[in-house]
């Protein structure tokens, strides 16, 4: 795996700006869909992603954002069906 992407939300409730943080995330094995109750399926491994948002000023309230972080030193390999 080399990238991952996904968009970040800060709720109209947020509170306020969302400046940054770290960001937890786990792959797990699809190839047997999840279908509720506790998740059984293989962890493919872990990575924490370090956000930074003050170069856009942050994320106010109500608004998103996308991010693409490169992965591939992680050494996550996750399978074509993934």
């Amino acid at each position: 795996m080399r990238q991952v992407g996904f968009s970040l939300f800060n709720p109209p409730s947020g509170g306020g700006t969302i400046l940054g943080g770290d960001l937890l995330v786990n792959f797990y094995d699809n190839t047997t869909p999840y279908l509720g109750g506790s998740l059984t399926n293989p962890l493919l491994g872990s990575v924490t992603l370090k956000i930074d948002l003050v170069g856009i000023g942050g994320i106010t309230p109500g608004l998103y954002t996308y991010n693409f972080y490169d992965v591939s030193s992680s050494g996550i390999a996750v399978p074509r069906t993934f």
